[in-house]
């Protein structure tokens, strides 16, 4: 009887990813990262980048604009552990090869969420055992800032390792 039950629970988690794998939110711009990027492992948690648009305003209701142009960088995280773990983006930021350091532009991102309708778990970055989801950042950089990397910190118990991610803005 437990293992019918055991079947059946891993029948339904699997069936659970595969759902979720197709519920995730489409990216707001065509410049996909190349299909079959790497999943950057940090931690207990798996990034890649799925999209890298620029954009001079964001948001709909009250728009933000930018003093240079935004960034808007749309990161899948995967959570590869057995527990609900939460994808602590607030801290990530972008650089440039001569070292320049531009954080999440805030307001921008607000904004993002507000026009998108997004849910609490969006904000959050909460992310349940085993799925993925996709979460928007956005940067305020000069115009024509290219050869751009994303910054993201480790979550708990990995605190203080980052993984980078180049980003597909030309090479500049």
């Amino acid at each position: 009887m437990k293992f019918r039950r055991a079947a059946a629970l891993t029948v339904l988690a699997v069936a659970g990813l595969a759902s979720a794998a197709g519920a995730q939110t489409a990216a707001q711009s065509p410049s996909p990262a190349p299909s079959g990027s790497p999943l950057a492992v940090l931690g207990t948690l798996g990034y890649r980048v799925s999209s890298v648009s620029q954009r001079s305003s964001v948001g709909s209701a009250a728009p933000v604009k930018a003093r240079g142009t935004f960034v808007i960088v749309r990161i899948d995280v995967k959570n590869l552990t057995s527990v609900v773990q939460r994808a602590r983006l607030e801290s990530s930021f972008v650089s440039t090869r001569d070292g320049a350091r531009y954080p999440v532009a805030t307001a921008a991102l607000v904004a993002m969420q507000a026009a998108s309708h997004l849910s609490t778990s969006e904000i959050t970055g909460e992310i349940r055992p085993g799925f993925s989801q996709t979460f928007p950042l956005a940067f305020d950089v000069p115009r024509g800032t290219r050869g751009l990397s994303l910054h993201v910190p480790a979550s708990y118990p990995d605190v203080g390792r980052q993984t980078v991610l180049p980003l597909a803005l030309g090479s500049r």
